[in-house]
């Protein structure tokens, strides 16, 4: 994978993740009844600990700057695994790819992530499956298209 391949599947998984979080946040709140910040408290947690989570409901500077820090991080590299995969591929093939992409990471997450944190177990859930799926699908749709822009692909359409 050249390093233009590796920058263009970062701001690709980046891009995912923004969506991924809109998703999440939003969905979680309105379906769940949840606060807007549990998920990013949640993220918080894996460095911050116990303490991050606690306070659930309440918005907290460093929760949210941490917890968006974790998450950007893992959304830019799970971006290069995803640009692995689907760097041969055309854009509509990519996308497809992205969403089953997605659906094993949320597997993968809160069926073997979950042993080691277990405070993750309450976002298994059908909104979380859909923001996965939704990260891989559009992570994979900007890596393309970004290829494409800077001409970088040839095989993308």
């Amino acid at each position: 994978m050249s390093r233009n391949a590796v920058k263009e599947s970062v701001y690709g998984g980046l891009i995912g993740g923004i969506i991924f979080l809109i998703i999440q946040m939003a969905l979680s709140a309105i379906i769940e009844g949840e606060s807007v910040w549990d998920f990013i408290n949640r993220a918080a947690g894996i460095l911050l600990g116990q303490a991050a989570v606690s306070p659930f409901s309440q918005f907290q500077l460093i929760n949210f700057l941490t917890g968006l820090v974790i998450h950007l991080m893992l959304s830019a590299w799970y971006g290069i695994v995803l640009g692995f995969f689907v760097l041969n591929l055309s854009r509509a093939g990519a996308s497809i790819s992205g969403i089953l992409f997605g659906i094993v990471l949320y597997l993968v997450n809160f069926y073997l992530f979950v042993l080691f944190i277990p405070r993750f177990e309450i976002s298994m859930n059908e909104i979380t499956l859909v923001a996965h799926a939704a990260y891989g699908g559009v992570a994979a749709f900007a890596i393309k298209e970004i290829q494409i822009r800077l001409g970088h692909c040839v095989t993308c359409y």
